[in-house]
């Protein structure tokens, strides 16, 4: 090999050697992703779902987080046996932010239905946006905007992939969605955030959950 030309080789590898080091540099902080949803236990699964074979209601796409039978007096004064059954919506592998359904069961039969959820997404259910960046999206927008403690600079944090139902208001339409990331403190609910996966920008920042409590 000629001089000039292992010359010319030693300074390509001393090049990519500095551009691995500069990206090794890059450090977004501690934010892991995660795609766990919480789920009633198997026992009510199966009460749970027994009530909607009985109404003749579809389970598909839907993992219930949450059961609730209790007895209750109504305006006639007589006591009825109610079982509030709340689900996450998945659609294509990912859950629905704001997108529950709530159906209310009385002496065994669905009477009341919350959220719509015979519909289609035909919307990415892969993200483009490098989640790791969320973390100072997350605090700047937690911090400088919404006034939580600026001691969760410390903190790590859970990021999950999903889509954001728009119309979370109006549960009785058909959601319009996004494809969004929900970002909120490891091990806690709150406070909570939720970033367009489009450029990260800000939709929706929760602080407690008595801002908007009860949906996923």
């Amino acid at each position: 090999m000629k001089p000039i030309a292992f010359a010319l080789l030693i300074l390509l590898a001393l090049a990519s050697c500095k551009k691995e080091k500069a990206l090794a540099k890059i450090d977004y902080g501690c934010i892991s992703q995660s795609q766990l949803l919480s789920r009633i236990s198997p026992a009510d699964s199966v009460t749970v779902y027994g009530l909607f074979q009985a109404s003749h209601l579809s389970t598909d796409s839907l993992v219930f987080n949450d059961y609730d039978p209790h007895w209750q007096m109504d305006d006639d004064l007589v006591y009825n046996y109610y079982q509030v059954v709340n689900a996450v919506q998945i659609k294509n592998g990912l859950p629905v932010f704001y997108g529950d359904v709530s159906i209310q069961f009385t002496d065994g039969f669905a009477n009341s239905v919350q959220g719509k959820y015979d519909f289609v997404v035909d919307l990415p259910h892969k993200p483009s946006f490098n989640y790791q960046k969320l973390r100072a999206i997350y605090l700047d927008e937690g911090i400088n905007q919404n006034h939580i403690d600026a001691a969760f600079r410390d903190s790590c944090f859970t990021a999950q992939f999903g889509y954001y139902n728009l119309s979370r208001d109006t549960p009785w339409v058909a959601p319009k969605l996004v494809t969004a990331w929900k970002v909120r403190p490891k091990g806690s609910k709150y406070p909570v955030g939720y970033f367009k996966d489009s450029d990260g920008s800000p939709i929706y920042f929760q602080v407690s959950g008595l801002d908007f409590p009860g949906k996923f």
